[in-house]
């Protein structure tokens, strides 16, 4: 039997017309639907029009589907705070799905239980980079993460990737319910965003530029948390979570915190490719993280999956 839709989002995609007239009907996901992004009568005609959902905007019992962010305080934890956020939200979507309470019990993880398995994982290593990324993400599917209360691990049975370059699955993806681990590049202006404001990312190119001109040692790259996405005047975005403390508050008339940690960004600054998190059991396919011997080098197969 077909799962009840129940009410929908006032936002919800409606259908198009191509220049020859045929009607694309919205594609129907978990939690928003979404235009197809081409034609389906063979055209290839794009659709143009604007849409836009966060999964931030969703309320379940009073509360937020996504919960609170997770403070990376002055630590360098953003992959550790990405990924326990990341598998925090994918459990309380399962939860909700199978109809519990998604906050019964909490599903909240501690991020350094992650990161102290991945030191011990690296021993004597580099750590950081594309490898870090890699390795904690197979910790979360090999050992998994310890829940706040330290009463039950969290694993994720597969854990896949989706090419930067493909916005329409980013896009479903998101519409289903699957917060994605994305990269950004850190910037100036990073930190001065407000709720739901554009991020203006420096350019990948030109900041590898500075770095060959020995201006900057590395890429300063940066993880979070996508949750949503839109378009407008032709310009798609995503919605991301950053897990910084007093990031893009948002206050009402008597002070109080009404929206924070959301912020958005052009679908054209991810500097990589997305990472997916199962939800239910799932068997691994070829764009799965599969495991991976020290040293991580540039060519290995979950690095090519990886960078675009």
């Amino acid at each position: 039997m077909e799962r009840p839709r129940g009410r929908r989002s006032l936002k919800d995609a409606k259908y198009w017309r191509c220049s020859k007239g045929y009607k694309n009907q919205p594609e129907l996901h978990e939690f928003f639907d979404t235009p197809p992004f081409v034609c389906g009568c063979g055209c290839k005609q794009k659709h143009k029009g604007d849409f836009d959902f966060c999964l931030d905007h969703v309320t379940v019992n009073g509360s937020g589907l996504l919960g609170d962010f997770i403070d990376q305080a002055d630590e360098e934890l953003c992959i550790a705070c990405t990924y326990g956020k990341q598998l925090e939200v994918t459990k309380r979507i399962k939860y909700l799905m199978k109809g519990r309470n998604p906050e019964s019990p909490t599903p909240r993880v501690i991020p350094s239980d992650l990161d102290v398995k991945y030191e011990k994982m690296i021993g004597d290593y580099p750590k950081g980079g594309i490898a870090q990324l890699i390795l904690m993400g197979l910790i979360l599917k090999e050992q998994g993460i310890l829940n706040e209360s330290c009463t039950c691990i969290y694993k994720a049975s597969n854990v896949s990737v989706i090419p930067e370059k493909d916005p329409a699955r980013i896009v479903a993806a998101l519409a289903d319910g699957f917060p994605l681990n994305a990269g950004v590049i850190h910037g100036k202006k990073l930190s001065q965003l407000r709720y739901c404001q554009a991020y203006k990312a420096p350019s990948l190119r030109r900041v590898i530029q500075k770095r060959d001109m020995g201006r900057l040692k590395g890429i300063p790259g940066h993880a979070v948390l996508l949750v949503g996405a839109g378009r407008k005047e032709g310009k798609l975005y995503y919605y991301f979570m950053n897990s910084w403390d007093e990031f893009a508050v948002r206050k009402n008339n008597r002070g109080e915190i009404v929206g924070q940690s959301i912020g958005k960004i052009s679908a054209n600054r991810l500097y990589r490719n997305v990472i997916r998190l199962s939800r239910f059991k799932e068997a691994e396919t070829a764009e799965s993280l599969l495991p991976q011997p020290l040293p991580v080098t540039a060519d290995c197969r979950n690095v090519v999956l990886l960078v675009p």
